[in-house]
């Protein structure tokens, strides 16, 4: 039995809109993007510098990715900040 074309598509995108953001994921992406945007870097930039995908990376400055520790050291060591920084930014 073939699907509606794009139809499952459409489902994957429904079901990964629908979980709430983890406010804690959201506050570390939000701390990243101020010290990459503070540091002039792009998405690109920095996800290089990370070794990370800019596409995961952009993920996870919108909260949406449960993101892993080696990925954070990474993205700490990129920045030039010690890994506490991203859970505890300056106010």
């Amino acid at each position: 039995m073939a699907s509606e074309p794009g139809r499952a598509d459409e489902i994957a995108v429904e079901s990964k809109r629908s979980e709430p953001l983890d406010p804690d994921l959201v506050a570390l992406g939000q701390a990243i993007k101020e010290l990459r945007r503070e540091r002039k870097l792009s998405l690109e930039k920095l996800a290089g510098k990370a070794d990370l995908s800019a596409n995961y990376l952009s993920d996870i400055e919108r909260g949406t990715r449960n993101v892993g520790a080696k990925s954070i050291f990474a993205i700490a060591r990129a920045l030039s900040v010690h890994v506490s920084v991203l859970f505890n930014p300056p106010s």
